[in-house]
């Protein structure tokens, strides 16, 4: 078999372990989704978007990206040492930015109009170490093609954020019951992945240090160029949540929240899930310079427009009637919002899995120049719906399809990225280091 076709089939193979996690996590938060709607209202699925919009912007950075360098070294050792590093930077940006949200939270639930939410701002962190750990803690196991123990804890994490907000719906427990089901549902499976990289490593803890302090320094790149770029990234993903809170008001960022929960968020996960083994397979392949890589990004491209189009034509011509049937009339206006936003939606599917290819090919500074091209793309839209006084639905038709032209850009430049680098291999200081 050729090595092409072999690292095809080993991609499909890895594909539908981790695919098979998600989809069973998200089959479980779908499922409880039409109880969660009649549970809690359109008003606190806004203020959980608010909150849970923070939390995903602020977690992106969490590791500072050092998390994306854990697949790349070609020692094992060193490796390893990334791993505890990027958990310990974690723990450190999480009370940094935990300081600062507690010192500025009058301004900011101010300006938002959301003042009811300060007693439950420590939520926040909370979210933000869960999440920021099983970050980390995932690159681990893709280094390793633990696949099998991360699709678990995907599985896991659905069970857990569904089970925990349908309790506590019951019990009226409002906008805090979604917070705590959130937070809980992050960090789920963090325990198995901790267990398993201690079990792997512990054996060189002693030389550790030193070996941290080399590879922080041999990826550099990742905090200074990469950490950037992916807070423009973060901030272009969640603006739309927070602005349409701050300028519609609560119901119509709930509604939007719905469309997130049901249709983006399973989207993105099985996008992640594609995301992490084409990173796998990618840097794989580049250590150990076993051809060119431009059939790997062409077989991804293909497989997520195989199931990104039928999703998204679905959405365009039966959204409404299909969230109204499911979800009770009260959210018949989230599924005019999943029509308008089923471009975008497509395309983001497709693009966010190859725009990888830029930060393994460390062209951050490629990434950073979309991201803060598409955040300000965001801010524009907004700006325009402001003073025209445009309708929610006329706002977010605009943001899809500017979106949509955004990710098409992305694609692109993957593309043309990987044509040019492709055939090069790691720098020969890391090819020669104990791989063991």
């Amino acid at each position: 078999m050729k090595p092409e076709t072999a690292h095809r089939d080993s991609l499909i193979r890895r594909v539908l372990v981790l695919v098979g996690g998600t989809a069973s996590g998200q089959l479980i938060v779908l499922a409880a989704s039409p109880l969660l709607t009649r549970l809690y209202t359109p008003d606190q699925f806004g203020y959980l978007a608010l909150y849970a919009s923070l939390v995903s912007t602020f977690v992106v950075i969490a590791s500072l990206r050092y998390h994306l360098a854990i697949p790349l070294p070609v020692s094992h050792r060193d490796g390893f040492a990334l791993t505890l590093a990027s958990l310990a930077i974690v723990f450190t940006t999480t009370s940094i930015l935990t300081l600062g949200l507690f010192t500025f939270h009058p301004w900011i639930l101010t300006w938002f109009g959301a003042q009811e939410l300060e007693p439950y701002l420590w939520f926040v962190p909370l979210g933000l170490l869960g999440a920021g750990t099983y970050q980390v803690l995932s690159s681990w196991a893709i280094r390793h093609h633990a696949y099998r123990p991360l699709a678990r804890t995907k599985a896991v994490q659905g069970a857990t954020l569904a089970g925990a907000q349908l309790v506590l719906g019951v019990f009226g427990a409002g906008a805090v019951g979604l917070m705590i089901g959130d937070v809980l549902g992050r960090a789920a499976g963090s325990g198995i992945l901790l267990r398993k990289a201690l079990a792997r490593g512990t054996v060189h803890l002693h030389r550790t240090m030193l070996r941290a302090r080399r590879t922080l320094a041999r990826y550099r790149k990742f905090p200074r160029i990469s950490a950037p770029s992916a807070l423009f990234n973060a901030a272009g993903m969640q603006l739309p949540a927070i602005l349409l809170l701050a300028l519609y008001g609560p119901q119509v960022a709930g509604w939007y929240a719905l469309t997130q929960r049901v249709v983006a968020a399973p989207l993105a996960l099985l996008g992640t899930s594609m995301s992490q083994v084409y990173t796998g397979a990618f840097a794989s392949q580049r250590r150990e310079a076993s051809g060119t890589l431009q059939p790997l990004f062409r077989a991804a491209a293909l497989r997520l427009m195989f199931v990104a189009l039928p999703i998204a034509v679905l959405l365009a011509a039966f959204g409404t009637p299909l969230f109204t049937l499911v979800f009770s009339e009260t959210w018949r206006e989230a599924g005019g919002y999943a029509q308008r936003l089923a471009p975008m939606l497509a395309v983001q599917f497709i693009a966010s899995p190859l725009s990888q290819t830029l930060s393994l090919l460390e062209r951050q500074g490629s990434q950073l120049l979309w991201d803060a091209g598409r955040l300000a793309a965001v801010i524009g839209v907004f700006v325009i719906a402001e003073r025209q006084n445009l309708a929610p639905t006329e706002t977010i038709l605009i943001l899809s399809l500017t979106l949509a032209a955004a990710y098409l850009i992305l694609i692109v430049a993957s593309w043309w990225a990987l044509k040019s680098a492709d055939g090069t291999t790691l720098p020969s200081s890391e090819a020669g280091r104990d791989a063991r």
